[in-house]
């Protein structure tokens, strides 16, 4: 079974902080997506996206599924944390998703909003 190619801790910081500051530089109003912004800075880093089996599934690796850096559900909480740094400086509005079963929340659309409220 592949096994994680560093710590799952820091793993997840590294992809919040980049997130962050691709978000940041992103102007109000853009659209992105996580799991698509996550996949093509890692493609650029040489790594692949890959189904690793069912107790791993989807997952980033470079060495063809020995190791792996991240798997699609560790974006659950890439997101939360991402969320928390924007805080009161930018958000990001899924609500044109409102009231509907869609998919998961690390693949949807969202858009770059300002964010008014405090920290």
């Amino acid at each position: 079974m592949a096994r994680r190619e560093k710590r799952k801790e820091t793993m997840i910081r590294e992809v919040t902080d980049m997130l962050e500051e691709k978000i940041r530089a992103m102007n109000i109003g853009e659209r992105a997506s996580i799991n698509p912004l996550v996949t093509y800075h890692y493609m650029e880093l040489g790594y692949e996206r890959k189904h690793l089996g069912f107790s791993i599934g989807p997952a980033l690796t470079k060495d063809g599924g020995e190791t792996y850096l991240l798997k699609d559900t560790d974006l659950f909480d890439v997101m939360d944390r991402l969320e928390e740094k924007l805080k009161g400086d930018r958000r990001l509005d899924f609500s044109a998703y409102r009231n509907m079963e869609v998919g998961l929340p690390y693949n949807l659309t969202f858009v770059v909003r300002k964010d008014r409220t405090n920290k």
